[in-house]
């Protein structure tokens, strides 16, 4: 005789979160009104263009999380556990030599090079203002990506769509540093 599954069973299965009880509720929040988010996961250059099936799936991953002016949200040398999207508040990126790379203002997102590749922080991030963001853990980000490699490669094209679009920003700065310095030479 087979024994039967409740869909409690059948649905951790098929999207497996973490055992992080303190998130449940916020993604419950999250699942009351989902176009307000996915709205949010649409206009993130990592997420653009895919089905609402799978702004659904990324919905039922993620989570809200909140943080203090001032407070440190991760530093170099931390492992990437996680990649956030901001939705209201400011972010600071700073690196260990003080350069200031990034303010980034809702909608911006950071972490998530580091989530992708598994390489350690690199940068220091910081609150500058109270910050709300939805925060994506990198296990169960693999496991979405694991079970749908369609979203996997829409994903992977996006961030390499957006890698070579800052190459081609900085390479036409580093163009015209070179312009303004022959000028200055002759």
């Amino acid at each position: 005789m087979m024994e039967r599954r409740s869909g409690e069973d059948r649905r951790r299965d098929a999207f497996p979160m973490s055992n992080d009880r303190r998130g449940e509720q916020e993604r419950r929040e999250l699942l009351k009104d989902p176009d307000i988010t996915v709205g949010r996961l649409r206009t993130t250059s990592m997420f653009a263009g895919l089905s609402a099936e799978q702004y659904m799936q990324l919905l039922r991953i993620c989570s809200k999380k909140t943080y203090a002016r001032n407070e440190r949200i991760y530093s170099p040398g931390d492992e990437p556990s996680e990649m956030f999207i901001l939705v209201r508040g400011n972010l600071r990126v700073t690196f260990e030599n003080g350069l200031v790379i990034e303010d980034h203002g809702p909608a911006g997102m950071v972490g998530e090079l580091g989530v992708v590749t598994g390489e350690r922080r690199t940068a220091t991030v910081t609150a500058m203002t109270d910050c709300l963001v939805l925060a994506f853990r990198r296990e169960e980000l693999f496991g979405l990506f694991r079970r749908d490699t369609e979203l996997w490669t829409g994903v992977l094209t996006n961030i390499i769509r957006d890698i070579s679009g800052r190459m081609r920003q900085e390479d036409a700065a580093l163009d015209e540093l070179r312009r303004s310095r022959s000028l200055e030479i002759l």
